[in-house]
């Protein structure tokens, strides 16, 4: 278990049905902890994600004496990284490249008359961090995911 300020983080390596039975243990002793400790999980917020095995299992969080089953997700931000169930870096390098779009789109318009010079002073302020957020986290490294980048520089 990991947490950083409110999100908490219980992953486990499934290789057989006992790892799903002790993975469902650990949210039980998860759940009576923070009962203990009045921080209550919103179990609407809580969801599954399996990475890499076809393990069926159906996880629950008690919660006020009443078990909610936890929805299964294949993509999650987690710190602003976009989480895949197949671990692939090309959501996170779209939705990085849709953001610097965004931003390079509101410089045009509002900007009308701008030399180079100021351009390049905007872009690499404003636009540039988006396309270089975490990069060492999710370096992308297939050629679409690169060119997907590489478009919103050219």
């Amino acid at each position: 278990m990991r947490m950083f300020a409110i999100d908490t983080k219980l992953w486990s390596k499934i290789i057989g049905l006992s790892d799903c039975v002790r993975i469902q243990a650990d949210l039980d002793q998860l759940s009576i902890w923070s009962d203990k400790w009045l921080l209550s999980f919103n179990p609407d917020k809580c969801k599954v994600m399996r990475v890499g095995h076809s393990y069926r299992f159906h996880c629950s969080l008690q919660q006020d004496n009443t078990s909610h089953r936890l929805l299964e997700t294949k993509e999650e931000t987690d710190l602003g990284i976009l989480v895949t169930d197949r671990l692939s870096v090309s959501s996170q390098c779209a939705e990085a490249a849709k953001k610097a779009m965004k931003v390079l789109d509101i410089i045009r318009r509002q900007f009308k008359d701008l030399d180079k010079e100021c351009f390049v002073i905007l872009c690499k302020s404003f636009v540039r961090p988006h396309l270089e957020f975490a990069i060492q986290a999710w370096l992308p490294y297939f050629k679409r995911d690169i060119e997907c980048l590489e478009k919103v520089q050219r």
